[in-house]
């Protein structure tokens, strides 16, 4: 008798299943089978058992399916210990358990044979185990003696005067004194206005000189650059100069300030400078201090000489590709050497 689900059509592994492999759906007891066999689609009688299609209806005939159990099981239901021969099976069809993700036949055969087994003794190579109790006992590790290093005794110290010493670290601070001294008269020389490191000191000396005639002109860049005027308030310059240009646009603004003392243009300078931290800043050589730095295609000079604080911002487009500082430093040298 052939038995199929009544949920999904699913025929049943073996008469014996009670349960549906496919959807769990509980079989009914027995369908009965026609006699003989017949096309699935007319029900007229087949007379020719090697015939593959239908003498009345011309339609293709199909073998019944051949099942063939697995040699041995490949899992036991956990709730009551049934074979399952078929690995793809999802319900059992003794108990209708779901048996999918189950452990595997060979883990679960492994359990049985042991429960079977109870507590014979098991003798595995270098291990040996009583038959009594259920301690195991292993053959000690060989213990390798590493070889003995003979300690070299420590060397005596001798005793050393503490005059001695006191004297040795005496000569040594009026050497060391000596060297300073010798090296500050040198850094100290002159050289064409310029002290040791290259820049000028500070002579507390007030510049007065009319600050339009240390600023850039158009002269001072080169050709197909204007100039966008500037002001001039006796203490304050500005001037703007800009390149006029579809590919590569550019903006150089020179500002110049005087104050009453050198004192005060140092802490302004100062200021600027520490304004300007979040960058990574180039000390220069320009006037009595100065430094630079880069923002994208935005670069900033700045230097003090005396009480004179100069400003020079240079802008281009081609310096979001290429950026350098040369450019600005260079009109700042102009302005530098025009103050007198």
């Amino acid at each position: 008798m052939i038995k199929r689900c009544s949920k999904c059509g699913t025929q049943a592994v073996d008469e014996q299943s009670l349960f549906c492999n496919k959807c769990g759906t509980q079989l009914p007891v027995s369908i009965p089978e026609k006699k003989g066999e017949v096309c699935p689609i007319c029900n007229a009688e087949i007379t020719d058992k090697n015939s593959r299609v239908c003498a009345q209806c011309n339609s293709p005939l199909f073998q019944k399916t051949v099942l063939v159990k697995p040699a041995r099981p490949v899992k036991i239901c956990p709730h009551c210990k049934e074979p399952v021969f078929d690995e793809n099976r999802y319900y059992c069809k003794k108990c209708g358990a779901y048996i999918h993700a189950t452990e595997s036949s060979t883990h679960s055969l492994e359990k049985s044979s042991l429960k079977q087994l109870g507590n014979k003794p098991v003798i595995i190579p270098g291990i040996y185990q009583n038959t009594q109790t259920t301690k195991i006992e292993r053959d000690e590790p060989e213990v390798i003696k590493k070889p003995i290093i003979p300690i070299k005794p420590k060397m005596k110290i001798p005793k050393v005067n503490p005059f001695i010493i006191l004297f040795v670290i005496a000569g040594v601070i009026i050497l060391a004194w000596a060297g300073i001294s010798l090296s500050g008269s040198g850094n100290s020389v002159i050289t064409g206005g310029n002290v040791g490191n290259n820049l000028p000191s500070d002579n507390d000396l007030l510049i007065s000189q009319d600050l339009s005639s240390m600023a850039l002109t158009i002269n001072d860049l080169p050709q197909g650059w204007i100039s966008r005027g500037g002001s001039d308030t006796g203490n304050a310059y500005s001037a703007q100069f800009e390149k006029m240009s579809e590919e590569s646009p550019a903006l150089v603004e020179l500002n110049i300030a005087r104050y009453g003392s050198t004192d005060a243009s140092r802490q302004q300078f100062t200021s600027l400078r520490a304004q300007a931290s979040g960058f990574d800043i180039e000390t220069l050589n320009l006037g009595n201090e100065g430094f630079g730095f880069i923002d994208v295609d935005y670069v900033v000079v700045i230097f003090r000489k005396e009480n004179i604080v100069v400003t020079i911002e240079d802008t281009r487009y081609e310096y979001q590709f290429d950026t350098t500082i040369n450019n600005a430093k260079n009109y700042a040298q102009i302005v530098a050497n025009r103050i007198q």
